[in-house]
Parts: C-alpha cells; sequence; structure tokens
C-alpha cells in the first residue's frame, strides 16, 4: 500500500475533549514534531506528524477527530503520493473543507472545476454573490477564513502566556481568560449585495456599523428575538424584535438610516439566505 507524510494541527478543542483527541492522534501512529514517542499530551498549535502514513489515513483520522472530538477545530493535510495531497480544515459551527493540497498543505482547486462552477452561472451573477453560495463552497472561504482567525487567536495567546516577566519584579497577572468560539466570517461588501438583492435598494454595513475601515464588528443572525411575558419573565418569540423591525421598516420605505448588520442578517436569516449564529463582519475599502 503506497504512503505519504501526514501531518496535523489543533487549534482549538474543549478541554473534556482532550483525551479523545490525543487517542485519535497516537491511534493514527503521528508524534509531535515527528518525535519517535507517543505524545504525553495534547498541544494546541503544534506540529503532529508520520513520514509514513498509508494513503487514505488523512480521512480517517479526520473522521475520528470530528467523531471524537467535535469541538476541535484543526487542519490536517497528507503530501502527495502520485498527484496531488490531500487536505482536510474543520472548524466546529462552520463545517469542513476538503481539496487537494501540494506537499506543503497548501490547498489547491482545479481550475477545470471552477469553470464549470462559473459558466453554470446566471447572467449578472456577482462574484460577492457567487463568494456566498457555491464559490464558498468549492473554495472553503468560511472555514479557511475561521480557522486562520482560530490560527491568530491562538497565536495571541502564545505570545501573552510567553511574556510573563514584569521588570520590577512583581507578579505577572492571570490570563485575561477568553473563549476561541465559532462564528461565521462576512466580508461588508457580501452582505451589501445580498441585501441588494434581496431588498431592491443599496444597504451600506458601513453606515450601519458606523464602523472604520479594516476593521470588524460582531453581529447575530437570530430567528427568534428576547421579550417579557405577561409576568415580565424573558421568552423568546420569532421574528425580529419590534424595535429592530420598526428600523427596518423605515428604512425599506426610505425614511430611516441603514440598519445594524445584525437585524439585516436576522431578517435574511427568517428568509433562508443566511445562517444563524454569530457573525464577524469585516468592514474595508
Amino acid at each position: 500500500m503506497s504512503s505519504a507524510p501526514l501531518q496535523l494541527l489543533i487549534y482549538s478543542i474543549a478541554d473534556t475533549e482532550r483525551a479523545a483527541a490525543l487517542t485519535a492522534i497516537t491511534d493514527a501512529d503521528l508524534r509531535l514534531e515527528y518525535g519517535r514517542t507517543p505524545p504525553p499530551s495534547l498541544e494546541l498549535g503544534e506540529l503532529y506528524g508520520a513520514d509514513f502514513a498509508s494513503v487514505g489515513k488523512s480521512t480517517i483520522l479526520a473522521d475520528a477527530l470530528r467523531r471524537e472530538a467535535p469541538s476541535a477545530t484543526f487542519e490536517l493535510w497528507q503530501d502527495p503520493d502520485a498527484s496531488v495531497g490531500h487536505y482536510i480544515a474543520h472548524v466546529p459551527g462552520i463545517g469542513s473543507f476538503d481539496s487537494g493540497c501540494d506537499q506543503d498543505g497548501t490547498p489547491l482547486v482545479d481550475a477545470l472545476d471552477m469553470a464549470r462552477h462559473l459558466t453554470a452561472l446566471p447572467p449578472g451573477t456577482t462574484v460577492a454573490a457567487w463568494l456566498t453560495t457555491g464559490g464558498n463552497e468549492l473554495l472553503g472561504r468560511a472555514v479557511l477564513d475561521a480557522l486562520d482567525a482560530c490560527r491568530s487567536t491562538l497565536a495571541d495567546d502564545h505570545a501573552t502566556d510567553r511574556d510573563t516577566t514584569i521588570a520590577d519584579g512583581r507578579t505577572p497577572p492571570k490570563p485575561l481568560p477568553t473563549t476561541v468560539g465559532a462564528f461565521h466570517l462576512l466580508d461588508g461588501d457580501a452582505l451589501e449585495e445580498c441585501a441588494r438583492e434581496h431588498y431592491g435598494r443599496a444597504y451600506s454595513a458601513v453606515a450601519g456599523l458606523e464602523g472604520d475601515n479594516d476593521s470588524a464588528h460582531e453581529a447575530t443572525a437570530s430567528l427568534t428575538h428576547t421579550a417579557l411575558d405577561d409576568n415580565d419573565q424573558p421568552v423568546q418569540r420569532p421574528g425580529l424584535a419590534a424595535n429592530d423591525r420598526a428600523d427596518l421598516d423605515l428604512w425599506l420605505a426610505g425614511d430611516g438610516g441603514d440598519p445594524h448588520p445584525g437585524v439585516i442578517l436576522s431578517d435574511l436569516a427568517q428568509h433562508g439566505l443566511a445562517p444563524t449564529g454569530p457573525y464577524l463582519v469585516r468592514l474595508s475599502w
């Protein structure tokens, strides 16, 4: 059976699933930095590798991690054997991206496959609209963007951990507690394009957020809103909150400013045009 090097990086995982992930790693005969002995603990952001892994073990390992450690954000790749290698990235809440790759683990896209997708698009389809639908699936844009965000967050955490000395001898403060979570990464111009096509009028995410160039902002798409019942207890009710609905209706009538992206995303979700959950909306111009 053919073999090729196999590599794995895990960027975030629930503490309760670390042991299961480590078992999957050792069962695949991966070693920390290609070492000779099984790793004693799971190290985030560190390379686990094997020089000789049977071709196809990349799929087996990815399936094991998704099954036994579903909170794990990871990427793995197996080097090319005869033609191209195999790359898999997974971010909980976003999904998985599977493609060919080179020996450095760089995902590759089949040019002919992309050409078939592009030529099949309806006339007038913009690149921004395509990247939110079929293009996102083909290029793995949402998964790879979320993976990059987790990778950057982990790098920042490691930098903080290394900076543990204080010049005057005081005891260093405890690290700021944070949680690496999955969210939808969304470019502001893609949201604007989708809103324009759905509502038939121009929308500005920049105006809705009052944001700066090269900035990122949180927003949430939800099918429900929190309200108070007759006993003043919080309950979830379907649809937009009354004030959000009023903002949206005023904007649609041309009498109000651009609503917050969270309002637009929630309304798009009501129409099946946007997945629910937390978003990170990026502005650039």
